[in-house]
């Protein structure tokens, strides 16, 4: 009988690992895309960061012509001030943003020539994405 000092562990026996599961999850990675399921990826990611950096080319517009006060003798408010720092903010991203757009073009350009080798025409690009 132990005494009050020790502690009883129970004595539990070895987990058999399960060789098939372990074998399952081993072969469940993603299988290797060929070279025509990666062009087809370059090109929805080009179409993505295109509609981004439309849309972000619109706010930096405006941020340009809201700069323009900054460099005009006219006084500005504290809330166009803080409208301004936001805005500068976003230029930041929009720039970040197109830098990634040119690099996916850069990218997709062999997609391109690869699809325009097999006779793709232009819709059934699109098609595609």
């Amino acid at each position: 009988m132990p005494t009050t000092n020790e502690t009883i562990v129970p004595e539990t026996e070895p987990v058999a690992v399960d060789l098939a599961v372990e074998s399952a999850k081993t072969r469940s990675r993603k299988p290797k895309k060929n070279s025509t399921e990666q062009a087809i990826d370059e090109i929805k990611a080009l179409v993505s960061l295109k509609l981004q950096v439309q849309k972000g080319r619109k706010q930096a517009t405006s941020l340009k012509d809201s700069l323009s006060k900054l460099f005009s003798p006219e006084d500005i408010t504290e809330e166009e001030a803080d409208l301004l720092l936001r805005e500068i903010d976003n230029l930041s991203a929009y720039v970040q943003l197109r830098r990634d757009y040119l690099a996916a073009r850069e990218r997709a350009k062999p997609a391109l020539e690869m699809l325009v080798e097999a006779e793709m025409t232009e819709e059934e690009v699109m098609d595609l994405t």
